[in-house]
């Protein structure tokens, strides 16, 4: 394991990707309840932020594009608190892909249904795509990471079933459009459930001295 060398910032990072899973849910259920007419099961999360809706500015603004900004800045709090090699950076882009996706969504809005009309309706739903499939393989390849450290025993079963489970649900997401906001929900808390639970491991490594997490050299 890489021990934070700086822990304050790796520390302040964690604290954002705990963060961003808290905003993303209160942000969604905020503007999902205050729109009148709206399905969380049968809609998208981005039909929320449709131009011309009550609160698409609460939605891009802060659920979309601030999320976005604080995943970007806990990727390096992944990059930081695992050991070198391959596949813990390939963990960290991802993630760092996903925040920056998020960030773009908040940037280009989702066209009318969610159908992409405009070059920035299209931009937005590729921007969706690359952040689940970034989240989806963040949580495989971490995995892969925590089995080779002893700190993160159980964490990286979990973050194995994660990806296994992300894997189903998209699949019954692709399946079933007229379930499209369930699954959706479904597939977006998972990963934030993921993002949150090993932000919070994070922070707590962070804070913990070198020899206690790796023992006597």
């Amino acid at each position: 394991m890489r021990l934070a060398r700086f822990p304050v910032p790796v520390t302040i990072a964690a604290t954002c990707g705990m963060a961003a899973p808290v905003l993303f849910a209160i942000t969604v259920l905020a503007v999902g309840v205050s729109t009148d007419g709206y399905s969380s099961v049968t809609q998208l999360i981005s039909e929320l932020g449709i131009p011309g809706t009550p609160y698409a500015f609460v939605m891009n603004g802060i659920g979309l594009f601030t999320t976005g900004i604080l995943i970007s800045v806990f990727a390096y709090a992944v990059f930081a608190i695992f050991s070198r090699g391959l596949k813990p950076a390939v963990g960290s882009i991802l993630v760092l892909v996903a925040g920056l996706s998020f960030v773009a969504m908040g940037i280009f809005h989702c066209d009318q249904g969610c159908i992409p009309i405009t070059p920035g309706g299209s931009l937005h739903l590729v921007s969706g795509m690359i952040a689940l499939v970034a989240g989806l393989g963040a949580a495989l390849i971490l995995s892969l990471v925590m089995i080779r450290e002893r700190e993160w025993n159980g964490y990286w079963q979990y973050s194995l079933a994660t990806g296994v489970l992300l894997l189903v649900i998209l699949h019954l997401f692709l399946l079933h459009p007229d379930k499209a906001g369930l699954f959706q929900r479904i597939l977006v808390g998972l990963i934030f459930l993921w993002m949150e639970v090993l932000a919070i491991r994070i922070r707590y490594i962070s804070r913990v001295l070198p020899k206690d997490i790796n023992g006597p050299e």
